[in-house]
């Protein structure tokens, strides 16, 4: 289930809207951020950073994830990338989205501070899954709370953009109410005459690849995720992006891996409105959480095969 960076031209941006946007030096502080916080350990490294568990000195319990990134390294385009990210995080409040507290910027580095989640991401929990496959009262309950987390960042004008597992953590491992969506990098405005990626291309909507997006842009990654879910496959595969962007636009999904799941009606159903090309077609947000199945795979225990 991999991913890469995209790059497409003449992308519309009239959806989404910052609200007060602000610059990163009216967003961060300009003192040491170690003054604050203590390392522990190395969380990873990214493409453009590192992200490290730090705590509050003054509260040791009290636990962080801090990304830093090199200014040196940083385009010109990363680096309005990252000013739209901080705006849009710091205005975001929900049980499902992670949590940004503050930042800091000196001569040489960003350091963004965040919500700490010791869990897994979604990718993990699915490959970890391949011999003890989800319910679907389970997979109804991660799909419910994305499309919450989905709901609220579409009533503040933002598309995600860049739905997919390893952009869904965790809190805490075994607990799927503890969802949260990460990584707003690709939730921002840019300029029609420049060229950006634009997400992972096995998640992509179809009007994505043409540069255009809407809010049911995401809804079209989470049918994707819950296709994937369900039968650990992709919907539109095949070994290089440019066949895969083609089946996208052109093709229908596999149906033959549903059919193979031992799925029930309902959820084959909510996938076949999900991933519609046409997006005018294709389920809202609030018309996907008020499908049948939601209320079905309640009563619905029995594990796929």
């Amino acid at each position: 289930m991999g991913s890469a960076c995209i790059r497409r031209s003449n992308l519309k941006m009239s959806t989404i809207k910052i609200n007060s946007k602000k610059s990163l030096s009216q967003l961060s502080k300009n003192s040491d951020f170690r003054i604050k916080y203590e390392w522990l350990s190395l969380l990873g490294n990214g493409a453009f950073g590192k992200v490290r568990l730090f705590c509050d000195k003054n509260c040791p319990e009290l636990k962080y994830a801090i990304k830093t990134i090199k200014k040196e390294d940083m385009s010109k385009e990363l680096y309005c990338f990252l000013i739209d990210e901080v705006n849009i995080l710091s205005e975001m409040d929900h049980p499902n989205i992670v949590k940004y507290y503050e930042s800091y910027e000196d001569d040489n580095y960003i350091n963004i501070v965040m919500e700490y989640l010791e869990g897994n991401d979604l990718f993990k929990l699915i490959t970890s899954r391949k011999s003890n496959k989800f319910t679907e009262k389970e997979l109804a309950e991660i799909v419910t709370n994305l499309f919450k987390a989905l709901s609220y960042i579409h009533n503040k004008n933002i598309v995600h953009r860049d739905i997919k597992p390893e952009n869904i953590l965790f809190s805490k491992d075994g607990s799927l109410g503890t969802l949260k969506i990460i990584d707003f990098g690709l939730s921002t405005c840019l300029k029609s005459d420049n060229k950006y990626r634009v997400g992972s291309p096995y998640y992509m909507a179809p009007e994505i690849i043409h540069g255009n997006f809407s809010y049911k842009t995401d809804v079209w990654s989470v049918g994707v995720i819950l296709y994937v879910m369900l039968t650990g496959h992709f919907p539109f595969h095949a070994k290089k992006y440019d066949e895969v962007f083609e089946k996208i636009l052109n093709k229908p999904y596999e149906i033959k891996y549903l059919k193979n799941a031992n799925c029930s009606s309902e959820v084959i159903d909510l996938i076949s409105k999900l991933l519609v090309k046409n997006q005018e077609e294709r389920l809202s947000v609030e018309e996907a959480l008020n499908h049948e199945w939601f209320s079905f795979s309640n009563d619905y225990n029995a594990k796929l095969q």
